[in-house]
């Protein structure tokens, strides 16, 4: 009779016993490759799993109690700037815009963390390695050991940058239309001929006109927003003008 794979693991596992066996040989050796093949399927899960986590398009921290960072994926390295083992065990207060407004928020949703409560989509203002302006969604939820006390977060950065940029590219622009505005209004800056100043709003036909040294110069008209709305992506738009 032919020697199976299966005989040769047996007669590895029992020194070359016979085959008749009892029992409890074979449960041993069950048990042990059952063991064996759960240990492989986990590895392979925690692969699966790693691979997502690095290879996320959104940047994922793990923060513990103390505030320094003890786990992060590819993204987040990308979006601080800062190689992997320079943002491992860092304070997460060192990445945070050094703001009156800034860092007490930061504070404050730390608090949160470590009472146990969970956070989702706050704003904050981050500093990259360059100290370029960096704009999350903040989210995360709490880790809990066996006996329920918070030992760290799960934490999610989505990259808000662009959009922070042209809502104040458009609050600009907008300021600047109601200032071009009001300059355009002309009046009269000095009474003419010992007359009360003129109210009626003109504009005059010629630089030689007579009304000329008594009115402001009309200023230039808001110039195109083209440009910036040719940035923003389609769904943006209608949120950034309202």
């Amino acid at each position: 009779m032919a020697v199976t794979e299966a005989d040769e693991i047996l007669i590895a596992l029992f020194g070359g016993k016979d085959r008749t066996r009892n029992d409890a040989d074979f449960s041993i050796a069950f048990d042990a490759g059952r063991h064996h093949q759960t240990e492989q399927a986990l590895r392979e899960s925690e692969e699966r799993y790693r691979d997502l986590y690095d290879e996320a398009p959104i940047a994922y921290f793990s923060i513990g109690i103390d505030s320094r960072i003890r786990q992060a994926n590819k993204r987040a390295v990308e979006l601080l700037g800062y190689p992997m083992p320079e943002l491992l065990g860092r304070s997460v207060f060192d990445f945070i815009a050094d703001t009156p407004l800034r860092k007490p928020k930061a504070q404050k949703l730390f608090q949160k963390l470590v009472a146990g409560e969970e956070v989702r989509s706050e704003e904050l203002e981050l500093r990259n390695a360059g100290g370029e302006q960096v704009w999350v969604l903040l989210s995360f939820k709490p880790i809990l050991d066996a006996r329920g006390k918070v030992v760290a977060d799960r934490s999610m950065l989505e990259d808000i940058t662009a959009r922070k940029r042209l809502e104040q590219a458009l609050q600009q622009y907008s300021e600047n239309c109601k200032s071009s505005s009001m300059s355009a209004r002309l009046s009269f800056a000095a009474p003419r001929n010992g007359n009360a100043p003129c109210s009626k709003s003109i504009t005059p036909s010629s630089p030689t006109s007579t009304a000329t040294p008594y009115l402001r110069p009309s200023p230039k008209p808001c110039a195109p927003f083209s440009p910036l709305i040719a940035s923003a992506s389609p769904s943006m738009i209608p949120s950034m003008i309202s």
